[in-house]
């Protein structure tokens, strides 16, 4: 059962906020010794440092010693490159316990607001605390200051009767190249002399689109399996493939490229998108899972149904898309190391690769309908078009504007001389910059 505390100074009183009740005069401690103890006296599992205390520390040089030889911490800094110190490196988290002659304490959390990956810092101790409750009310695990952590803790949550399905494989996952075989889809290209003289130019966003693709795809579960050359390609199978591709030459020169250039491994769901598109496929070899599972199904709508019981833009509704989002990408991370159930490179490629799928199909469904994209920026499609209303500038495309996938209207400026100039003279992500601000001046 956790037990969160909230240390936060109004008008120079320094108070402690638990619940409902609030203590006033606490003697702020800048050690952390200090605030170890006061956890573990008032038995907070989580204690929270508001930034209103200005209570920091900072790695200026090799970690430091943090506390005496009887505690037993793990300390998150805010650049995790300690071989590299950079100024300004706070400490985010501490995890850890004290040790005694004859045991140890319970294990507690601190997290300073000022740093931690939710973006609470400037709510008022009470709100956050009614957040915390609500989020462990909904999701039955603890809530610290990492949403992936958050995340995960809810995948096993989840899965709990199936935990077998989370097992870190005997085989080591970082010594089979996951990471090459799934990129995002970013392309962009100069409009033509007609969509030059269109008057509006629209982006159109897609919702939670790696948690989409987690809830559709399955996953693999114990250990992958190397298949030789002129083994048939298998879409049920997760995994990665190195292939030759003889590509369709039905391909539009105004649609984006299924796959990036000097590609050699290709995960699951874009070799299934090749063979749709009608290329042929030719396996040189592959690493996929006899098993699978899906994973993510029941996590991944869970969450997003939390999402949309909150308006657009609050914290409660920003706090589930973080928790939803976050993990998805942390798994391809090594910084927990790579014999943690956290680090899952082929569950990464797969949803990184059935995103890219999934965005290539949406904007070759209505390329057949006479719509091409300008640009694709991961999941957000841009078109110009002489419609001011978006549902007609591309017939169908707000038709599941609330669901999970669906895709709804970011922003629509008139195209003027700015806005072409952008088109014509900018790339990549001046480009997109440049949008976004004139999106944000016209009040998207």
């Amino acid at each position: 059962m956790t037990k969160h505390a909230i240390l936060s100074q109004n008008e120079n009183v320094a108070y402690l906020l638990t619940g409902q009740e609030r203590t006033d005069h606490i003697n702020l401690s800048n050690d952390l010794e200090g605030l170890c103890n006061l956890a573990l006296q008032r038995e907070f599992t989580h204690l929270w440092i508001h930034p209103s205390t200005a209570i920091r520390f900072e790695l200026r040089g090799p970690e430091p010693l943090l506390m005496a030889a009887h505690w037993d911490t793990l300390a998150n800094w805010q650049y995790r490159d300690q071989g590299a110190p950079i100024e300004d490196n706070h400490l985010v988290s501490l995890h850890g316990y004290r040790r005694f002659p004859r045991g140890r304490s319970p294990r507690f959390n601190l997290i300073f607001l000022e740093y931690a990956a939710f973006d609470w810092g400037n709510l008022a101790p009470e709100e956050i605390l009614r957040m915390i409750a609500d989020l462990e009310s909904k999701l039955g695990v603890s809530v610290g200051g990492s949403p992936a952590g958050v995340g995960l803790r809810y995948l096993q949550k989840i899965n709990e009767k199936h935990l077998q399905w989370l097992a870190q494989p005997d085989t080591d996952l970082a010594s089979i190249p996951f990471d090459r075989a799934a990129r995002p889809l970013i392309w962009s290209r100069p409009p033509s002399e007609d969509e030059q003289a269109r008057r509006y130019l629209y982006k159109f966003d897609e919702n939670s689109a790696y948690p989409r693709a987690a809830v559709e795809e399955r996953f693999g579960v114990g250990d992958p399996v190397h298949y030789p050359m002129g083994t048939g390609f298998n879409h049920m199978l997760p995994g990665i493939w190195r292939v030759d591709v003889e590509f369709s030459p039905d391909l539009h020169p105004l649609l984006p490229p299924p796959v990036w250039s000097n590609f050699e491994w290709l995960a699951t769901p874009m070799v299934k998108l090749l063979v749709q598109l009608g290329c042929g496929i030719f396996v040189n070899e592959a690493w996929v899972f006899p098993k699978y599972e899906y994973i993510f199904r029941k996590w991944g709508k869970n969450l997003w149904e939390y999402t949309q019981e909150y308006e657009r833009g609050t914290s409660e509704r920003i706090a589930f898309k973080q928790i939803m989002n976050e993990p998805l990408g942390l798994v391809r991370s090594k910084m927990f190391g790579t014999d943690s159930f956290k680090f899952r490179p082929d569950w990464n490629s797969m949803i990184v690769g059935s995103t890219r799928a999934n965005v290539h199909r949406k904007a070759v469904k209505y390329g057949l309908q006479g719509h091409y994209p300008i640009m694709v920026q991961l999941d957000a499609l841009y078109y110009l078009s002489d419609e001011k209303l978006p549902n007609v500038a591309v017939p169908g495309i707000l038709d599941h504007s609330s669901s999970l996938g669906g895709y709804k209207l970011d922003f629509c400026l008139e195209v003027d001389d700015q806005v072409r100039n952008i088109l014509l003279t900018s790339s990549g992500s001046r480009r997109l910059h440049a949008l976004n601000e004139l999106a944000e001046k016209a009040g998207y």
